[in-house]
């Protein structure tokens, strides 16, 4: 009886909108990702989706994966630094505050789904000021020049259909990309 009372505790929980139990009992649903072939054929196969997705974003995202032809800064500056100077302003960040932090996280709608360190805002919005300190003292030394915390710096993609109808091409996919919940608010506040 113990044991029935608790599944139905998990099952009904409203933790997240889901229960506990629900979570580990259905298996997850992975999407199947269908691309059309150089030779016009669909396919499922992950290893031809996988050329299919390199031969049309290999471009954009492998632009410099060869060794040899890696981007020189020099050409890039002599290119386009007068118009750069043109444009430079100095400019003055005032440090980010715990309360800054909270407004920002309050901004932000309850129903967005997890970032990618698996916090959700309306978990967020729970912090203790604390946390929002530190977690504000962190940001603003980032932003004297120390390194993002390596978890930070990693994101998700997910591709999504641009229209209705079936995907045959990755470049009908649009990309949503996924974050850490810290470099979200972070990037909303600035």
């Amino acid at each position: 009886a113990s044991r029935r009372k608790w599944m139905h505790a998990q099952v009904t929980s409203n933790i997240a909108g889901k229960g506990i139990y629900k979570l580990l009992r259905k298996p997850p649903v992975v999407p199947e990702v269908k691309a059309k072939c150089n030779d016009g054929w669909i396919t499922s196969n992950t290893d031809e989706v996988l050329e299919t997705a390199h031969s049309d974003w290999g471009e954009f995202f492998l632009r410099y994966s060869d060794a040899s032809q890696l981007p020189d800064f020099s050409d890039f500056a002599a290119q386009y630094d007068p118009e750069i100077q043109t444009l430079r302003r100095t400019m003055q960040l005032r440090t980010i505050s715990a309360f800054d932090l909270v407004n920002q996280c309050n901004r932000r709608s309850g129903e967005t789904a997890a970032g990618l360190d698996q916090w959700k805002t309306v978990e967020v919005k729970f912090w203790p000021k604390a946390s929002w300190e530190r977690v504000a003292t962190l940001l603003n030394v980032i932003e004297s020049g120390a390194d993002w915390p390596r978890p930070v710096t990693t994101a998700y993609m997910a591709l999504i259909p641009k229209a209705e109808k079936a995907a045959t091409s990755f470049l009908q996919y649009r990309a949503l990309t996924v974050f850490n919940i810290l470099y979200v608010l972070w990037s909303g506040f600035r």
